[in-house]
């Protein structure tokens, strides 16, 4: 690393960048049936927070309930078979892929 020439002061400084730890995942969108209340909603963003390590994105009450997740790739599997049998779910779809560094 060069030092820096400030004002005629050389100043030396290191920078260090901690991240949090690369996650492979999906995010899903789920989709709940229209007959579902907001406590079911909030429910099954419990379920998918607490039994799939989940990361909330959007919560959606008006055009339709339901939310939109992520789920590391070694929870999507179960997720999303959780998730299609789910009493109050009309659909569970896959957005896309990640990796988070």
């Amino acid at each position: 690393m060069q030092p820096l020439n400030l004002l005629g002061k050389v100043i030396s400084f290191h920078i260090t960048i901690k991240s949090s730890a690369i996650m492979n995942g999906k995010q899903f969108v789920v989709r709940l049936k229209k007959s579902a209340t907001k406590e079911e909603l909030n429910d099954a963003i419990a379920r998918a927070q607490i039994d799939f390590d989940g990361k909330i994105g959007h919560t959606f009450d008006v055009t339709f309930m339901g939310f939109s997740v992520d789920i590391p790739t070694d929870q999507a599997v179960a997720f999303e078979k959780y998730f299609k049998k789910h009493d109050h779910v009309e659909d569970i779809e896959v957005e896309r892929e990640f990796k988070t560094q």
